[in-house]
């Protein structure tokens, strides 16, 4: 076996490791964000009660704590606002977000709803984190495409071997390899599409 080929087959692998993690991890901060409009920030965080600051286009500013239960629950109260918040759940997949009537809501007749200014989605956001940008799975589908396209390039040499059915003392000419070499980046360009296409979409 080529040692030198390996060696880089290996780097190759190491470098698209990283980045595939790197893009799996990028978006899974819960400190801060911006979300329907909303922007929040997690001031301090002690004993379990976690501060925060949510800022408004506007300029308005606005304080709220969330209160991490015993059971792992999550509740939000909001300063100056009608609902309180329940989130429960382990993650963004199984995530459900729970809202209360204050007692002290002022009852006059134009009772904002509990998601006209603050969404489901903004508070899943600021517990669980941002939504990743690569899903594991798709990490997985993107990697063994490139491991695919750079074996072809890699190993042109032996598939030419087990097409022609040639044996091992022939050697091919460089044209005849030209075509497997060309269908491994094929494959690395596949790679890249699809990546491209799992961020966007």
């Amino acid at each position: 076996m080529n040692k030198g080929r390996n060696i880089f087959l290996l780097m190759i692998a190491l470098v698209c490791i990283s980045l595939l993690s790197f893009l799996m991890l990028f978006e899974s901060d819960r400190k801060d964000g911006i979300v329907d409009g909303v922007r929040f920030f997690q001031a301090s965080v002690e004993d379990r009660v976690y501060t925060y600051e949510f800022y408004f286009e506007k300029g308005d500013k606005v304080y709220a704590e969330v209160f991490e239960n015993a059971d792992g629950d999550f509740s939000v109260n909001i300063d100056n606002w009608d609902y309180s918040y329940v989130i429960s759940g382990t993650n963004r997949d199984n995530a459900n977000v729970k809202e209360t009537l204050l007692p002290t809501a002022e009852d006059d007749g134009v009772v904002d709803r509990p998601y006209d200014l603050y969404t489901k989605n903004f508070f899943i956001t600021m517990i669980f984190g941002k939504e990743d940008l690569l899903a594991f799975w798709q990490a997985v589908v993107v990697f063994m495409t490139g491991v695919v396209g750079a074996l072809f390039i890699l190993y042109a040499e032996e598939i030419w071997h087990i097409i022609k059915h040639k044996d091992k003392d022939e050697y091919p000419k460089w044209e005849e390899l030209t075509i497997y070499k060309r269908i491994g980046v094929g494959i690395i360009v596949g790679a890249v599409v699809l990546l491209i296409l799992f961020l966007v979409i």
